[in-house]
């Protein structure tokens, strides 16, 4: 699984290129950023695979931030985003050796296609190479069976138990003890370390051996481990694609693996659709508003033997334990629902395991819920602190943090209470007091009013100012004088 580092200054540009790529068939860990300063330290912490970054942002820009990322010489793969009246800086992206230059707004067909070469390229780079021939292969079909050992990995969880830690060719060595009439038989490590490959060569074979082959592999495998799915391609005959035949096996295998059990794949879908319904959703929000955090665990529970009993993907439990935490999240002031809930996912062998670690992790939770009554004096709080301080740096995490709430929770409340939202509200607050600069101070130049109100980047300031006003901060004091006279 490959990771995505986001970075975009603007917070509603920011969640609809999350939710674009979020729609997209890629299974992406995504995080974000607010400026290139940030993205830097988020980089320092966890390397991403894939950047997709604006270019004007106020403290440091997308192309200072590609820069040091070359400096320092990072395996990332960087994307550049920005307006039409940007382009320009397309012939700087070329010098830096950026993967692709979109622009806004972003399309959601182009994006894809983006992605799908950024992401092929990727999975090239990976250790394929790593499969070690000990002579040419004469066979004239191969197959290529991928498997996994429990759930899914992503980069989000770094493995330290010891259950984890296995060497592919030792578990060859071992299943060719239970192929002894096979000798082709070779091996490539996955992209996480409980995942592998094994490609056999064979001449000809009735489908009868092949599927007894299948099932030594399997029956090897659920031996050893107590979860074991394994995905058999088709049959191929050029030995040279066995690159392309590992990506789309192990896309396969993503797609399909069902949660804590053991299986073998086929392309037919062998889960039943699993989601959480507008009415489950607000019998979420009932129950976490009233405080009845028993009747919530006993729902919890029945969503995790309901996806049990359909035979749930990975994907679809993922999405549906997304929505239920979210939910909860929507309507607390809990801001830690993170990746937490996707390292439960995936360091659990069984539902039972998943169930008895979810269960913790809601009675944890339920402490922090924030009574009904405290809620409007807090966005009160939020609301004198962006008046007062609209000229300082002023983020929805940083608020969010500074009040203890988590950031959709705060959203949610301040639109309702106010009637829009606390970054809105900031923005409105900035151009009010620019416009009566200008009015006032007519002699002062365009990068410092942007700079009394908050902004560092003049050019960027102007940006917001003509959304804001319809007209750039030039034309504007130009109207003045004009008045004026």
């Amino acid at each position: 699984m490959f990771s995505v580092l986001l970075v975009e200054d603007e917070p509603i540009m920011l969640r609809d290129l999350r939710r674009k790529i979020e729609d997209l068939p890629y299974r992406l860990v995504i995080e974000e950023a607010i400026n290139g300063e940030d993205a830097l330290n988020k980089i320092k912490k966890r390397m991403p695979d894939l950047l997709i970054t604006d270019i004007r942002m106020p403290i440091i820009d997308g192309l200072e931030l590609i820069n040091r990322i070359r400096d320092h010489d990072w395996p990332i793969l960087p994307i550049l985003v920005s307006g039409y009246q940007d382009f320009t800086y397309a012939k700087k992206a070329i010098h830096l050796d950026v993967e692709e230059y979109l622009l806004k707004p972003i399309i959601q067909s182009e994006l894809s296609t983006v992605i799908e070469k950024v992401h092929t390229k990727l999975l090239k780079s990976q250790n394929l190479a790593m499969l070690d021939l000990k002579r040419p292969p004469t066979n004239k079909q191969f197959i290529v069976f991928c498997f996994s050992l429990g759930a899914i990995q992503s980069k989000r969880i770094l493995s330290t138990d010891t259950d984890k830690k296995w060497d592919i060719n030792q578990l060859v060595d071992s299943l060719h003890n239970e192929l002894k009439e096979e000798e082709n038989i070779w091996s490539i490590p996955g992209l996480n370390s409980n995942e592998g490959c094994i490609v056999w060569g064979f001449d000809c074979h009735s489908e009868a051996h092949i599927n007894q082959i299948t099932q030594k592999i399997f029956d090897w495998g659920c031996a050893k481990f107590p979860t074991f799915t394994l995905y058999p391609s088709e049959k191929y005959t050029d030995f040279q694609s066995i690159p392309q035949l590992y990506t789309e096996a192990f896309d396969q295998l993503k797609q399909n693996l069902i949660y804590g059990k053991s299986s073998i794949l086929n392309n037919e879908a062998q889960s039943k659709p699993m989601y959480i319904t507008r009415e489950r959703e607000q019998e979420i929000t009932f129950l976490i508003q009233n405080n009845r955090i028993n009747e919530l665990t006993i729902l919890l529970q029945d969503t995790l033997s309901e996806a049990e009993k359909n035979n749930s993907t990975q994907n679809q439990l993922e999405e549906t334990l997304r929505t239920f935490f979210n939910t909860i999240n929507a309507n607390t002031n809990i801001n830690e629902i993170s990746d937490r809930l996707y390292t439960t996912i995936e360091s659990s062998k069984t539902y039972s395991e998943l169930a008895i670690k979810l269960e913790a992790y809601l009675d944890h939770l339920s402490s922090k819920i924030v009574k009904p009554i405290d809620t409007y004096d807090i966005i009160e709080q939020v609301r004198l602190y962006i008046v007062e301080n609209y000229n300082k740096t002023i983020t929805l995490g940083k608020l969010a943090e500074m009040f203890t709430i988590s950031q959709s929770y705060l959203s949610k409340m301040y639109k309702q209470y106010y009637n829009i939202a606390p970054m809105e509200y900031l923005i409105s607050i900035r151009m009010e007091k620019a416009q009566k600069l200008m009015v006032s101070m007519p002699n002062l130049k365009i990068k410092d009013v942007a700079k009394m109100v908050g902004y560092d980047d003049p050019y960027y300031f102007s940006r917001i100012f003509k959304a804001y006003t319809g007209y750039n901060p030039r034309d504007y004091k130009e109207n003045i004088e004009q008045k004026k006279t």
